[in-house]
């Protein structure tokens, strides 16, 4: 990561490209560009900061490096950093509001979220701040969920099938993500610059292959297979 910037340095300036972001603990990359550079200027692609989007955070119309962006440039920005994931995530044993801003319903905890979706009711919290579910249901619909094959090996795959070459490259980009991420844990910290940019080919891969049907299982769908290509 980049040392820290000094306070007498002003930090360049930051384009927006969307107004409002509400996906929680997702990982992102801020580029610096010049003040009117134009769509065709140059500029470095793995030249950027990463940094975390908590729930319906709003971008500023001139976004400042320190006050919004908050980029992890410390061992004690990345712990907190990856407290805060945590506490997002999984909540604690006694209430699904830790760690969340303002403690409304849309910053639940994601583990709390969906416990909601497994028992097909909302949580809600009583007078004595203990949490219950309600008799609130929450709709399931099981058309709109993808029905993928289980526990899928690229062997299920014909050779040189669409299916199959869609298959090894996710494998392929999984792979590379996994060797980004261990080398920049080993020495080489600017690797995981390509290892969340790994993360979105990945997701875009994983989405391509399991619109594919599967062969001979009607109603079935690809899925990736996560094999490790050394």
């Amino acid at each position: 990561m980049p040392p820290a910037r000094p306070p007498s340095q002003s930090p360049p300036a930051i384009r927006a490209s969307r107004a409002v972001d509400d996906i929680d603990g997702q990982g992102y990359g801020v580029r610096p560009t010049l003040s009117g550079a134009g769509a065709g200027s140059y500029s470095n692609p793995w030249d950027f900061v990463s940094f975390l989007v908590w729930s319906g955070y709003e971008i500023p119309e001139e976004p400042s490096w320190e006050a919004d962006i908050k980029p992890i440039l410390s061992l004690a920005d990345a712990q907190d950093a990856i407290a805060r994931i945590v506490r997002e995530g999984e909540g604690t044993p006694t209430s699904s509001e830790a760690g969340t801003e303002g403690g409304d319903d849309d910053g639940m905890a994601h583990y709390y979220s969906f416990y909601e979706i497994y028992k097909g009711r909302k949580i809600a919290k009583a007078a004595d701040g203990s949490w219950y579910f309600t008799d609130e249901v929450i709709p399931f619909d099981p058309a709109g969920v993808q029905s993928l094959i289980d526990d899928p090996k690229q062997a299920d795959y014909p050779a040189e099938s669409v299916a199959a070459v869609q298959s090894e490259a996710f494998n392929t980009y999984y792979s590379n993500l996994l060797k980004a991420l261990h080398q920049s844990f080993n020495g080489n910290p600017d690797k995981i610059n390509d290892a969340i940019g790994l993360m979105f080919d990945l997701k875009i891969q994983a989405k391509m292959l399991m619109q594919l049907p599967m062969d001979g299982q009607p109603g079935k769908f690809c899925a990736p297979t996560w094999q490790y290509i050394p």
